[in-house]
């Protein structure tokens, strides 16, 4: 290569691969051959040294982790954590759906005005999703988060039902017959939906174990041509919605729609392909993604008797109930909240601006929606669970707070782009085999090698031992 690159142009070049192949008396084809191999090579081993130099600068902020006695109320950060252990799963899997079964529960009730003048409004909407490999019990942190909600919806329909009773019993009077209270939401159209929100006002969770349904159930029975995701997107914003579709009319000023779920990761990479519809519209962007890469291993102990689930979730059930009943409320901001927030604004258009992968371009300003969002959230439930009614300023503390797990999951929100992304490739065959690695440490206490590393990872069946990129990474 360095005979090549002493020419600048294709031209020159051609000229001297014929004159070396006339002075070593072989057929410029073959010298031609040779030249087109070992340039592709060197450009291989240039996409692996970069690749590799971005996972080894990005890994540690990957593996970062959220101080949840930081955030959260003491004693409910301890009964998190406790439940987490019992189980065992990181306290994460369980906070990200807690955001949301929260929200839901709010919904419509409280938004944040950031500036109330430049008309930037955030409500209380999170979409929020945990990914993991098909059987790293992606789904028990989520039901333990959901169930109390789960519980009300099932008390709320009992009451229905009762009440449906009694009004069949006697039509003969001006009552309007009853409603059922709703609080959970599972696969549902859009139009069903909306008849759903019209009559619970308040918000709604949306709770689907496989979050890819969220995704491919859009358009479904509109022979796969509609607006259906044009209409989802705008959901996220909380805003006004008229619904006219045949003889219904329906407005609803605010909406409330969150929504938790699961992703596996080969699937969230197949979705990942659907560069405009998935990626481009800002879909994917909206949520709150969370994977832990050393989350801990699933081994139980079923002779250490303790009840922290029950525990954590009789003061799930507290809580809801609390943010069920706050009153309407819309929240400022502190001069202190305000001179971080826009640090932080200013700091997340810089970066989008320099970042070059345009997936992951799309998510900074959804995280700063969020960050928004995330004050909101700790200065609601953090005060319900010290007995207090919400004060109507959001301080300085709440939002750095809110700027460090948003933070938190700006960074989840790159690893998932380097291990997924159909443009990162490499970088995703490289987490990959250092997870491995990791792995087979943790048992064995030995390091790997190429060799038996091809035999676990299909990216690099095809891929030469010798190949820098099984040379040069050090596992």
């Amino acid at each position: 290569m360095k005979f090549i690159s002493r020419f600048d142009s294709e031209a020159l070049q051609v000229n001297a691969l014929m004159d070396l192949a006339s002075d070593v008396g072989r057929p410029y084809r073959d010298i031609e051959l040779l030249t087109r191999i070992v340039k592709r090579q060197k450009d291989f081993d240039d996409d692996v040294a970069t690749a590799i130099s971005k996972v080894s600068t990005n890994l540690r902020h990957f593996r970062q982790r959220l101080d949840l006695k930081r955030y959260l109320e003491p004693n409910f950060a301890s009964l998190l954590l406790d439940a987490a252990s019992s189980m065992p799963t990181a306290p994460e899997y369980l906070f990200n759906p807690l955001l949301s079964t929260t929200a839901s529960l709010v919904g419509t009730a409280a938004r944040i005005l950031v500036n109330p003048g430049g008309g930037y409004v955030q409500p209380m909407i999170f979409w929020t999703g945990n990914i993991a490999h098909s059987g790293q019990a992606k789904t028990p942190p989520q039901k333990v988060v959901v169930q109390p909600l789960a519980d009300l919806e099932a008390e709320a329909y009992t009451v229905y039902e009762e009440e449906a009773k009694e009004y069949e019993k006697d039509k003969s009077t001006d009552a309007s017959p009853p409603r059922r209270k709703r609080f959970l939401l599972n696969n549902v159209t859009i139009p069903l939906k909306i008849r759903i929100h019209s009559e619970n006002p308040r918000g709604l969770l949306e709770y689907l174990d496989e979050l890819v349904s969220d995704y491919t159930r859009l358009n479904q029975y509109k022979r796969g041509v509609g607006d259906d995701l044009q209409q989802e997107l705008t959901f996220f914003n909380g805003d006004n919605n008229n619904y006219d579709r045949g003889d219904v009319r329906l407005l609803l000023k605010r909406t409330g729609f969150s929504k938790t779920g699961t992703y596996q990761w080969d699937t969230l990479a197949r979705l990942m392909e659907d560069e405009v519809n998935f990626v481009a519209s800002g879909y994917s962007a909206r949520f709150l993604l969370c994977s832990i890469l050393d989350a801990p291993i699933r081994y139980l102990d079923l002779f250490k008797s303790n009840d922290a689930v029950q525990k954590f979730q009789t003061a799930l059930r507290e809580l809801y109930e609390s943010l069920s009943r706050l009153s309407v409320s819309d929240y400022l901001l502190t001069s202190e909240a305000k001179v971080l927030f826009e640090a932080w604004n200013h700091t997340l258009v810089d970066a989008e601006m320099l970042e070059e992968h345009f997936g992951l371009s799309l998510v900074y300003s959804k995280i700063e929606a969020y960050t928004a969002r995330l004050a909101l959230w700790l200065h609601i439930v953090n005060a319900l669970l010290r007995n207090e009614i919400p004060a109507p300023v959001i301080s300085g503390t709440t939002m750095q707070h809110a700027i460090e797990i948003a933070s938190f999951y700006l960074w989840q929100h790159k690893s998932i782009h380097a291990h997924n992304s159909p443009t990162r490739q490499l970088e995703g065959v490289l987490l990959k085999a250092q997870t491995q690695a990791e792995k087979y440490f943790s048992r064995t206490g030995k390091g790997i090698g190429a060799s038996w590393l091809k035999t676990r990872l299909n990216a690099l069946k095809n891929w030469c031992v010798e190949k820098s990129a099984l040379r040069c990474f050090k596992f």
